[in-house]
């Protein structure tokens, strides 16, 4: 590590927004001893809950707020002698344990409500009194780290299709769009903030589409936030690029008034589409995701990905052709296909698959 000012980057996403791309960058940046191991421990999240909410459950049903964020000021080697806890104890806490290198919080509280296994809740309100508090830091002064943020969206047709193919038997299709809306609406405020006070060097605001098709422009403004190097041969694939054609599940919000206005406000519009063309459109892009689903899975098994590129984990093959390819090519090749490689990278890196 860099004997310099600890960077703390808050990624500002949801999953399915293509998170994995920003993801495997920072592990070769952490197997290189260029950064720290990606975060997922909800700092913010926990600080300003056990501010403004000590006795309520909004991580586990068992325990409340306040112990949930000493447990975890605990577990960074603290010494904590009270629980008293106010805005200047919690930016200590956070100087004391993020004191060195480059990270990345990967929270997805940041954005988006969330419900939680045993009735714990993470609501609007919370979402706003953790942005304020992390605002309260930037304005302090003298601090002893400096915070930026890496902000990224996706088509967000794609991005519900995308959860749902891969989340359906836990979340319901309208819980998953209600989580996407709410990351729309929240991202904005973020930006607001940072370019009123002046702060618009602390960011960079991207989309999928932007790595998709713009990598190496997108890696130079990444490079200018972190302080590091990224690779300029990232593999990226169309795979990601209007998926929502073969997932007709979602077709049906191309009718929300609000959905589509959000949408637009980045500028994603879309076609309302007959529904006689449905058949048609799903069709024509089926045979799209299948030459491309068969063109990963070559490049993945003739070492054509990248090592630390999850492509193959995010995007499970939906199509007919691809999935029996892929299973002939796992019992014809003795070696562990890349998939397998990439998941044992994600549980060092804290994330379960």
């Amino acid at each position: 590590m860099r004997n310099s000012k600890p960077k703390y980057i808050l990624y500002l996403t949801l999953d399915g927004a293509g998170t994995h791309i920003i993801r495997s960058l920072f592990m070769e940046l952490n197997e290189q001893g260029k950064a720290n191991k990606i975060l997922h421990e909800d700092f913010w999240a926990k600080a300003s809950a056990a501010l403004f909410n000590p006795n309520e459950y909004n991580f586990e049903s068992n325990v409340n707020n306040i112990d949930c964020f000493m447990h975890l000021c605990r577990k960074n080697g603290l010494d904590l002698s009270s629980k008293t806890v106010s805005k200047e104890y919690i930016f200590e806490c956070f100087e004391k344990i993020y004191n060195s290198g480059l990270y990345l919080d990967f929270t997805r509280r940041h954005v988006s409500i969330m419900n939680i296994a045993g009735g714990a809740r993470w609501t609007q309100v919370n979402i706003d009194n953790m942005r304020n508090l992390i605002f309260d830091y930037l304005q302090r002064g003298c601090n002893l780290i400096d915070i930026c943020f890496l902000i990224q969206i996706r088509n967000p047709m794609d991005h519900i299709a995308s959860l749902f193919e891969r989340f359906n038997e836990v979340y319901a299709l309208n819980e998953i769009r209600d989580r996407v809306v709410c990351y729309l609406k929240n991202i904005p405020k973020y930006i607001t903030f940072l370019d009123e006070q002046n702060m618009r060097a602390r960011y960079v605001f991207f989309k999928l589409d932007d790595i998709v098709f713009r990598f190496p422009a997108i890696a130079d403004k990444i490079e200018g936030i972190i302080g590091h190097p990224v690779r300029r041969d990232f593999y990226t694939s169309k795979l990601s690029i209007n998926k929502w054609l073969s997932c007709k599940f979602v077709y049906p919000y191309l009718d929300d008034e609000e959905f589509v206005s959000l949408a637009a406000d980045y500028g994603y519009c879309y076609k309302q589409i007959q529904e006689c063309s449905y058949s048609y459109l799903f069709a024509k892009e089926y045979i799209r995701r299948t030459l491309i689903e068969t063109k990963v899975i070559f490049d993945s098994y003739l070492g054509n990905i990248n090592k630390y590129n999850s492509i193959r984990t995010k995007h499970r093959n939906k199509t007919l052709f691809p999935r029996i390819l892929s299973k002939l090519l796992s019992k014809m090749l003795k070696n562990r296909n890349h998939s397998a490689k990439y998941n044992d990278l994600l549980i060092k890196h804290n994330k379960k698959y």
